[in-house]
């Protein structure tokens, strides 16, 4: 019984551990995301005023 016990609290801890990771990609993913939009709007500026220079 309690080598079942401790499996399962290794399974948990496991699960834990891996929502964690996952989470924390999840954060990198979003900052990625932003910092593309950020980009993007910048290189969308930077074509206009190419674009609209004499």
């Amino acid at each position: 019984m309690a080598e079942a016990a401790l499996d399962i609290a290794e399974q948990v801890a496991r699960v834990i551990r891996s929502n964690e990771e996952t989470q924390k990609f999840i954060a990198e993913q979003r900052k990625l995301m932003a910092e593309q939009a950020k980009l993007q709007a910048e290189a969308a500026k930077l074509e206009r005023d190419r674009v609209l220079a004499p």
